[in-house]
């Protein structure tokens, strides 16, 4: 899809990414496309025992990239965050139905 990704990572319960991507590209079709390719992997590919399922909504932010380097640290950094409490509440409970 054209897609540039800068960093990922996440806890057991969910995944933030920071990807460049075109702008003939929508979010949603970015975000479908990711869930079904992983879904794929994770049932075919590494035949998981535990059923996998994501979650029906997503969120999505815009940053600037002078804030890439910010974003990216915090991204890798999720495990901490979670551990010390210190997440960024709009980052981790805001999500869009799809």
């Amino acid at each position: 899809m054209g897609a540039e990704v800068l960093a990922v990572g996440g806890m057991p319960d969910h995944v933030h990414l920071a990807v460049l991507f075109s702008s003939t590209v929508s979010i949603s079709q970015f975000v479908q496309r990711i869930k079904g390719t992983t879904s794929r992997l994770i049932h075919k590919e590494l035949a998981v025992e535990s059923p996998f399922y994501w979650q029906e909504g997503y969120g999505a932010f815009g940053f600037h990239k002078s804030m890439a380097p910010r974003v990216i640290a915090y991204i890798k950094d999720q495990k901490q965050h979670h551990e010390n409490g210190t997440t960024l509440a709009a980052l981790e409970t805001t999500t869009i139905e799809v």
